[in-house]
């Protein structure tokens, strides 16, 4: 519960003013003691890092890194990756009579499995930029120096200060990144930073080439949000009441500690 008070102060200027003060309190002592006494501090490194990667369409990329490390588990690092779309490597376009009108025909993924008939117009290498939304899509993967361990990589969205799982072809409910078989899960050339950067460099190809499947997909909430043109412009969501199931609040502890540390 929120209270006030005034207090009067003197200004740079010699004048005595009269201050109002708002307190409002957001959580009590024991309960920040314990998470700082069981999770340590969680520590933003003050610099980003840029690395290059080849996209989907064999495109050079640069993706800016961010770190961020907790006091307790120096040796964990917890890298978070701006990506500029999520690939769909073999998937075409199925028309959706749902939202289209007869201004705009509007497109579905249409994820090839033998079950689910021919595609309205063959494309075979999709890319589905959520910034038309105004949603920032994230890659986060933390490395592990002392084992070298290479952690799953989560993929979340970013918007307006709040972080959330998208419902995407092979993302599992709680964020984590169905990579395939590909995916490398030691460091390489052991414990050090090029090690790092060498392998999320490697497993960020794998993630770019992989051939999508329907592994994990969620249809009915996608639909409403994973949208496209006749040419494969990715396009806004009409419909943002149905659109909003898409987007599932992110209960990651990590990525909410880096969300609330950037802010």
């Amino acid at each position: 519960m929120s209270h006030t008070h005034q207090e009067y102060v003197l200004d740079n200027e010699g004048k005595f003013c009269r201050r109002t003060v708002v307190t409002t309190p957001i959580a009590d002592a024991d309960t920040v003691l314990s998470h700082v006494k069981d999770d340590g501090v969680p520590i933003l490194y003050p610099f980003s890092h840029k690395i290059t990667v080849m996209g989907s369409q064999d495109e050079e990329m640069d993706h800016e890194m961010r770190f961020l490390s907790y006091s307790t588990r120096p040796h964990v690092l917890h890298t978070f990756t701006a990506l500029p779309y999520f690939p769909f490597k073999g998937a075409n376009l199925m028309e959706t009579q749902e939202l289209s009108d007869s201004e705009t025909l509007l497109y579905n993924l249409h994820i090839p499995n033998g079950r689910n008939g021919e595609p309205s117009i063959r494309h075979g290498n999709l890319q589905w930029f959520p910034q038309v939304d105004r949603y920032y899509l994230f890659a986060y993967t933390s490395y592990n120096f002392l084992d070298s361990v290479v952690h799953p990589t989560y993929i979340f969205l970013f918007k307006e200060g709040k972080a959330y799982f998208p419902s995407l072809p092979n993302v599992y409910h709680d964020g984590k990144l169905c990579a395939g078989d590909d995916y490398e899960h030691i460091l390489r050339t052991g414990s050090s930073f090029k090690g790092l950067m060498e392998t999320h460099s490697k497993n960020l190809r794998t993630f770019y080439n992989a051939p999508c499947n329907n592994d994990l997909r969620d249809f009915s909430c996608e639909k409403y949000v994973v949208l496209f043109d006749q040419d494969g412009n990715t396009k806004p969501a009409p419909d943002k009441e149905m659109a909003a199931r898409f987007y599932r609040d992110c209960t990651h502890s990590v990525i909410n500690d880096y969300i609330r540390v950037i802010k």
